[in-house]
């Protein structure tokens, strides 16, 4: 039975997904993807013109997503600042602003982990370095002050390895949600404690 056009081109972009994921767009071949697609490799040049286009093919809109997500997220954050919330307050702020289900499913998706680590030698090779740049940022707004830039900027790093490490390793798409949401609140219950020391010291 021959397969449908459509059917054969969502098999190559999952094909291709599967092995960026696990070898990264450098290491991945187009002879590998059309095989694992079960078609030849002239055929997928028929669907897709080179490696980078079927790349764009798999992360599809999630840049753009994330990016709005973030700057979603962002925009929560300032207007909480300018309420009398508690830690709480602020958390069910944010959620209200940014649901937490619709923006951590990308965030614990194959095609973020693609973006994260196997994105080198693509157009989006530095949105790694971009998304990283906006944690930092943003987290310095949290824990604002020169003497914490430091560590405002290590704990951004961390909070993108935990992203990482539970998008491999959740066992289901709730199980991540759970685990992110419990580490983003300490994290914001953490923050706020120091904050409120330091103020009282000053």
């Amino acid at each position: 039975m021959q397969v449908l056009k459509e059917e054969l081109q969502v098999m190559i972009v999952e094909s291709a997904k599967h092995e960026f994921y696990i070898h990264g767009f450098k290491a991945t071949s187009m002879r590998t993807i059309a095989k694992k697609a079960n078609t030849t490799i002239g055929n997928l040049y028929n669907y897709f013109a080179n490696k980078e286009e079927l790349f764009l093919a798999v992360v599809g809109e999630l840049p753009t997503l994330l990016k709005q997500a973030l700057y979603g997220h962002q925009d929560a954050f300032e207007e909480a600042q300018n309420t009398e919330l508690n830690f709480r307050e602020i958390v069910l702020a944010m959620e209200e602003q940014l649901p937490q289900a619709f923006f951590l499913q990308h965030l614990l998706s194959q095609e973020f982990i693609i973006l994260m680590e196997g994105a080198e030698g693509t157009s989006l090779e530095g949105f790694r370095d971009e998304f990283l740049g906006f944690c930092i940022e943003h987290m310095q707004e949290h824990m604002p002050g020169e003497e914490n830039a430091l560590l405002a900027a290590e704990i951004a790093n961390s909070f993108v390895s935990v992203l990482i490490y539970v998008a491999k390793h959740k066992k289901s798409l709730e199980e991540g949600i759970r685990a992110i949401t419990r580490y983003i609140e300490i994290l914001i219950a953490g923050i706020m404690e120091v904050n409120d020391t330091m103020t009282t010291n000053d």
